[in-house]
């Protein structure tokens, strides 16, 4: 017998290639959106925080079959009660149950909507600091020996640094966690949760999504 997956829809590209063929408007935002998108100083990091929003409701679009209109995304923060950051919360008429997660990273952007929980990481493997500085604070004894050993070091780090912020972004670990949070031994689940990660060179990236099985 063979597994049922559930429906997902992903994507990753470049801020540029969206703005080339979205033909979503930033009307869409909502107004805590609009709010931390005027906060960028860097108007290419706020075009990527834009694109990155709009794609995350296309995704969830063409999960269910709807106009991108039809998709209102919120964020609230279980901790603060602030609306502008948090996990997200996906409202589209007659359709509950669906989920979505999105990321940016030096323009570059990615998506993922599911009909279950699901966390999407994207980061640019050509930018950022280095592999040696953040490596001590970050991974555990057994991934630090991967990276060591790898062919890349760097595209290494970022398949365990993706991995656990996608687990970040359902709630399963936390940002202070990753030191502890050891995936060397099991790096295809953590918990309940399934792991995968991919190195997209034609775009310049690492990037993880972390599931429920099956999706």
């Amino acid at each position: 017998m063979t597994a049922q997956t559930t429906p997902r829809v992903q994507r990753v590209l470049t801020t540029a290639e969206w703005m080339r063929r979205s033909a979503s408007s930033p009307d869409l935002l909502s107004d805590p959106e609009r709010l931390r998108a005027q906060r960028f100083r860097r108007e290419d990091d706020r075009l990527d925080f834009i694109a990155a929003h709009l794609l995350a409701r296309e995704v969830v679009a063409e999960l269910l079959g709807v106009a991108s209109g039809e998709v209102r995304l919120a964020q609230s923060c279980p901790d603060c009660g602030a609306d502008d950051h948090g996990a997200p919360h996906v409202s589209v008429p007659g359709r509950p149950g669906v989920f979505t997660s999105w990321s940016h990273s030096a323009g570059r952007i990615g998506a993922v909507a599911a009909l279950s929980p699901v966390g999407f990481d994207v980061e640019r493997v050509t930018s950022g600091r280095s592999v040696t500085d953040a490596a001590v604070h970050v991974l555990s004894p057994g991934e630090s020996a991967q990276v060591r050993d790898a062919a890349d070091p760097r595209v290494a780090f970022l398949h365990w640094w993706t991995r656990k912020e996608a687990l970040v972004k359902v709630g399963a670990i936390e940002l202070d966690d990753f030191g502890a949070t050891d995936l060397s031994g099991h790096p295809q689940r953590w918990g309940s949760w399934a792991l995968s990660s991919w190195h997209d060179r034609g775009n310049d990236v690492v990037a993880a999504v972390a599931a429920t099985p099956g999706s």
